[in-house]
Order: structure tokens, then sequence, then C-alpha cells
């Protein structure tokens, strides 16, 4: 109980947040007069009265340590990064949104876009209830080059059926029909870059492209 002269100024009575000032307590080394308050919770603590004037000390203490004990707000994680499926979508936003990522230039920027169901805050669990997990061994696919990702429009593809499709993709005539090179070179057996290298130098005829693959069925039947 502070036993000196008059005080500056008379803060008893005082209600600040959960604080009521009771008397003065002391003033201390540095000229300023503290307090004795009780809290809310019950506690008695002392605090500077051009704090509590301002109406920057609130409490004992004891908000602040309820504020720390808090739980925090749950984060929505979707546990799907680094998987095929949460690969397939982000790579399919990036070449449709992203000016910097080098394919836009043949999506985005020929147009082509996503359907607003698998864009925003439920996109990737739209995109999966529409699209299933990504199977092993398959990517995504646009059926049609020249139209968006859109569920009517999308599969899962495998490497050859998307090489087959690709707007670039070099084709071999085999039986009447346009067969993709990475095709005839997985049927035949023959390394992709040998296959078009025969090609190129007009090596590779019809007929042989298919007594090769006839030779290689045999071969991985046998």
């Amino acid at each position: 109980m502070y036993r000196g002269g008059k005080p500056r100024s008379k803060l008893t009575g005082l209600k600040v947040g959960r604080l009521e000032v009771k008397s003065l307590d002391h003033i201390n080394k540095h000229n300023q007069t503290m307090w004795l308050c009780q809290c809310e919770c019950g506690n008695l603590c002392v605090k500077r009265g051009d704090l509590l004037k301002k109406g920057i000390s609130t409490s004992c203490g004891c908000l602040t340590s309820k504020l720390q004990r808090r739980p925090k707000p749950k984060i929505r994680i979707h546990g799907l990064t680094g998987t095929k499926t949460y690969g397939a979508y982000r790579n399919m936003l990036s070449r449709c949104y992203n000016p910097k990522d080098i394919s836009y230039p043949n999506y985005g920027g020929r147009g082509i876009g996503v359907d607003p169901r698998w864009l925003g805050k439920n996109g990737l669990e739209n995109f999966i209830a529409d699209m299933g997990n990504c199977p092993p061994k398959l990517s995504l696919e646009r059926i049609n080059n020249n139209e968006g990702y859109t569920q009517s429009n999308c599969k899962w593809a495998t490497r050859i059926e998307q090489a087959r499709n690709m707007r670039k993709t070099r084709v071999i005539p085999y039986k009447g029909k346009d067969m993709s090179m990475a095709e005839a070179a997985e049927l035949s057996g023959i390394k992709y870059t040998t296959l078009r290298a025969r090609v190129r130098r007009g090596a590779l005829n019809e007929s042989e492209l298919y007594a090769t693959i006839l030779v290689n069925k045999s071969h991985t039947q046998a």
C-alpha cells in the first residue's frame, strides 16, 4: 500500500477491460505510478497508471493465456500432395492459366481452359468426384485437343493413347490407318529413336513394319 504524498492522478475505481483499479500501490524508480488492480478472474496485479489510462493494460495476463490455449482453427488439407492425381490436377491448371508454364502457348495460349466446376475452393474435390483418382501408368488426356478440360472431354489414358492424340504426333501408315510412332515402336519392339531415324531415311516401309510387329508379337507371346 502506498504511504507517500498525494498522487498526481487518481485512478481508483477506474474499470479498464477486465481490470478494476483498487488503489495506488507505489511509485517506481522511473517516477511512474503503479496501481493495485483486481482482475475479473480474481487475481490481484500491479499495473502502470499510464498503461491503464491508455487502455493498454486490460487484464492480469489471464486473457493472453486463454488466447494462447485456444485451439487453432483446423486447416483443411486434402492430403493428396505428391500423388499422381494431384500432380495431374496442378499441371492442368498451370498449363491453362500460368503464362510462365512452358506448355502454356499450346494450352492457355490457344484458349484452352478448365471447367469452372474444377476451379476454386472445391475444384480438386470436384475434379476427383468426376474423374476418380489417377490409375497406375495413366495420365490425364483430352479427347478433343481443340476443347478444354471438362468431364466429357477428359479421360485417364496410356502413354500410347496420348501420343496418338497429340497434335504434333508423327504417324506411320499401317493397314490402311495412321499409327503413331510411339505405338509402332512399342508393337514392333524397335526403339523409338531407331524407328524414327529409319522412317526419316525411308528405310522402313509398311510391309517391313508389319512383319516386324508380327515377329515381336510371337516372341512376347511365347
